[in-house]
């Protein structure tokens, strides 16, 4: 996994957009009123439709929607949002409700239409028309906002998860969809509807992880690294191999190091398997080792000595891969790669 810094330019700037647009349209949802900002291009340049509900469980909902917690689930931490998620269920469910409500997350699949559960299954479906993920991700590149618009602020060009898939974002010069990354519900929505929206539950992804590997996986603070919050979660492990002789092939695994979180995620999340897939790529990096060893890049930096190329940039021409960690997300694999590039010495 790839630790994205919540400080940086990129990440601030989109947080700053995304929470003011859903604030307005969150807020416009339940009240029907527009915000207090004079001349709002938000409220002014988009329809919104009031949500109604006949069901009594709204004037909870309502009451405790107010404007402090909408923004608390639009910017809250990780940790903050499950708490917020709790106090939601707690002040709006009576107890026997809270039970049916873990009952109902246990057996949604093969119970989502029980009677004993309606209760429950009516106010996940307002708190999903309320936080609309649809809508967002159904919205057009050229509209006031939309994920690509989020997509085109964080500016990931790989996956968050795995670090094997490009997920640039790219729409036509007249600003049609052509491709953009996907968002992975950190707390997933089939079970979070009041986070669907938050903006660090949304985490850059590609489309194996997002729907494939993770999808409705759990995963809690406790136990588990999450990308905007554990800095350390990309030297928290390395990739290493050793051939098989019985199979006749390399064997890529992973070292686990530092936060035992970090083993039970890479566990959830199937890097290990997945990168048995890239088996060429390893083998290449292999084969340079043995045909020319560190004597072939010293002689390449000499070759261009004068093109004040920077090491950088010389490592990416000759392995497609980036040595800085933070610029691990702008090529795939660049993680795998280094790692192994150290570990046949072929870099320090």
């Amino acid at each position: 996994m790839l630790y994205i810094d919540i400080n940086s330019i990129e990440v601030s700037k989109a947080r700053v957009e995304h929470v003011a647009f859903f604030k307005c349209r969150v807020t416009k949802k339940l009240t029907g009123t527009n915000c207090q900002t004079a001349n709002c291009p938000i409220c002014n340049k988009t329809r919104i439709q009031r949500w109604k509900s006949r069901r009594a469980i709204k004037d909870r909902v309502k009451l405790f929607l107010n404007a402090k917690i909408i923004e608390e689930i639009l910017q809250g931490v990780p940790k903050n949002l499950v708490k917020i998620n709790r106090k939601l269920f707690d002040s709006v469910l009576p107890i026997s409700g809270r039970t049916k409500l873990r009952q109902y997350l246990l057996a949604k699949d093969k119970q989502r239409s029980a009677k004993r559960f309606k209760i429950i299954h009516n106010l996940f479906e307002d708190l999903n028309k309320v936080f609309d993920y649809n809508w967002f991700i159904d919205q057009p590149p050229t509209g006031v906002y939309s994920a690509y618009k989020l997509a085109l602020n964080l500016d990931r060009r790989s996956c968050t998860y795995c670090n094997r898939t490009y997920t640039t974002t790219m729409t036509t010069d007249n600003g049609e969809k052509v491709m953009r990354l996907h968002f992975d519900h950190w707390y997933p929505k089939s079970k979070f509807p009041l986070l669907a929206i938050s903006f660090y539950n949304l985490i850059p992804s590609c489309y194996t992880c997002n729907s494939s590997v993770k999808g409705d996986i759990e995963l809690n603070i406790s136990d588990h690294i999450h990308p905007y919050v554990d800095a350390a979660q990309t030297s928290d492990f390395e990739f290493d191999f050793y051939f098989d002789g019985g199979l006749n092939r390399y064997k890529i695994f992973l070292v686990k190091k530092g936060d035992a979180r970090a083993k039970s995620t890479l566990e959830k999340l199937k890097i290990d398997v997945v990168y048995n897939s890239h088996l060429p790529e390893l083998e290449d990096m292999i084969l340079i080792e043995k045909s020319y060893s560190k004597v072939y890049i010293d002689e390449i930096k000499k070759l261009f000595k004068n093109s004040n190329l920077t090491d950088n940039q010389i490592y990416r021409i000759l392995f497609g891969t980036e040595l800085d960690i933070v610029d691990f997300h702008r090529q795939p694999l660049s993680k795998f790669k280094k790692d192994i590039l150290r570990k046949i010495g072929l870099i320090p």
